[in-house]
């Protein structure tokens, strides 16, 4: 399934392994009063409706049947158009709301939500928000306390990693290259050489304009990303904090010693490739190849190669991965038809293919996963005084502490939280504060105790986010049984 990438593209898919799937749902990813997205996420139902014939849209925030026949009927459609268009820009409609009212009868919208969990999740979060000045008072005094503390504990080298990661993320231009870059070649020192060979098969969209970061890094919501895995279980299952076993070879005695091939890290392996390829481009050679390319093949092709030939190139303009299919149509028949035996012929057509190839493969959120993982490698191979590896855990509670309360965590960081959380004492934190530092204290110990009492408040929060996506999938499976729809759009945060 593809759908244009200006509205979106496919996230992930998950198709049940010990049953014969029932129906189809396809969850797009909504990020709330943001007009970017809403305007998205109208086109991808449209596109959706048109193309699989979709008409059940599940939608959170509501319970039951979703009435927009009110506002359609008006008498006037284009002014209905407009006034919907300016409602859903200023955050008072939704996208799939525009969506109903400009077009009746077209799709039907079943709030899915548990109302009363949904009401006890809002009182919860409600309560956390509450204590969240406290909380950020008191996190704040810890960051002061540990980050100056960096040229200290942390090794040149993760320092220097560090550097650059904060470049990166304050949006230099070309600086995610060199801190991945960096990353790679930490890692490598402390582990063997990646075996030659593609990059795992991990599916994407393709970068039209060739660049790479920070575009990879923005938000995935505000481009209405489209997922076919409503509940997305078992994607972030594995915590980067411990190394998996089947990296962990025993090592020799006195010896630390990790296992890593970048084969476990297809999105980096994919941008390091990439990197590589990107200064040999020559896109006025590449152009010009493609054309010889398609002189020579001409003649020896058929009538049917034509045809495909001509279908793939008339479609290439339309869409990114519309350009990449009509590349590899090109690239194969020539193959078939040994113009490629030579590995040197065409050579910059065939680079910039791969090229491209590449860029389609990459995910931010995988990508992001990925980094994080490999840091912590890195870190662990680096870091060798129990104090270097203290200070390390500590500013990771830190930042961790902090996406809680912020409601940020990602299933990640909740992964990488449960796993710590049983160090997250008042005991325990304020003994290793005392391992690291030396001098005047910014935090009190009540301060401290205070914040990790108020944690359960916020650890609720995503207790029942989760009652709440298990509650969405229930309530909508059991609306497509009632109405014997085997198709649904399933809307909520992604």
């Amino acid at each position: 399934m593809t759908v244009p990438e200006e509205w979106g593209y496919v996230v992930e898919t998950w198709t049940p392994t010990d049953q014969r799937p029932a129906g189809l749902v396809i969850h797009l990813q909504d990020l709330h009063v943001h007009p970017e997205a809403q305007a998205n996420l109208s086109q991808l139902i449209g596109h959706l409706h048109d193309r699989l014939g979709i008409q059940l849209v599940g939608v959170e925030g509501a319970e039951g049947f979703c009435e927009t026949q009110l506002y359609a009927s008006l008498p006037d459609p284009p002014s209905t158009e407009r006034i919907a268009r300016l409602f859903r820009q200023e955050g008072l409609l939704t996208g799939a709301e525009y969506y109903a009212i400009t077009h009746p009868e077209a799709v039907t919208l079943w709030g899915i939500e548990d109302e009363a969990l949904y009401l006890n999740h809002l009182s919860t979060y409600q309560e956390g928000a509450a204590q969240r000045a406290q909380a950020e008072a008191t996190i704040g005094k810890l960051r002061e306390m540990l980050q100056p503390l960096t040229k200290r504990w942390y090794p040149r080298a993760l320092q220097r990693l560090s550097a650059l990661r904060d470049t990166y993320e304050e949006g230099e231009p070309d600086a995610f290259a060199a801190y991945l870059k960096e990353l790679a070649r930490l890692a490598r020192l402390a582990t063997p050489v990646a075996p030659v060979g593609p990059p795992a098969e991990v599916g994407g969209p393709i970068r039209p304009d060739g660049r790479f970061a920070p575009a990879w890094l923005r938000s995935l919501g505000a481009r209405g990303s489209l997922v076919l895995d409503a509940t997305r279980q078992g994607h972030h299952a594995r915590s980067p904090l411990a190394t998996p076993a089947s990296r962990s070879p025993s090592p020799r005695a006195g010896q630390r010693s990790i296992s890593l091939s970048f084969r476990d890290y297809p999105h980096i392996r994919a941008a390091l490739k990439a990197y590589e390829l990107y200064p040999r481009l020559n896109m006025r050679q590449v152009e010009e190849e493609r054309r010889n390319l398609l002189t020579a093949l001409w003649p020896l092709a058929t009538a049917d190669d034509h045809q495909r030939l001509t279908t793939f190139a008339d479609r290439a303009s339309t869409s990114p991965v519309a350009a990449m299919r009509y590349h590899a149509a090109l690239l194969g028949l020539a193959r078939a038809r040994g113009l490629l035996a030579d590995r040197h012929a065409y050579r910059a057509f065939r680079q910039y293919v791969r090229y491209v190839r590449l860029s389609q493969q990459l995910r931010s959120t995988a990508l992001l996963d990925e980094l994080r993982e490999l840091e912590h490698v890195a870190e662990t191979s680096h870091l060798k005084t129990e104090e270097q590896r203290t200070h390390a855990r500590l500013l990771r509670q830190v930042e961790l502490l902090d996406h809680l309360i912020h409601v940020k965590l990602s299933p990640r960081d909740l992964a990488d939280y449960r796993a710590l959380r049983a160090s997250l004492t008042t005991e325990t934190l304020w003994g290793e504060l005392a391992r690291v530092t030396s001098g005047q204290w910014s935090v009190t110990s009540e301060e401290l105790r205070r914040l990790i009492d108020n944690l359960t408040i916020h650890e609720r929060f995503y207790e029942l986010a989760v009652k709440r996506d298990e509650a969405l999938v229930a309530n909508l499976a059991r609306k497509m049984r009632n109405d014997g729809a085997d198709t649904a759009l399933l809307i909520a945060g992604g």
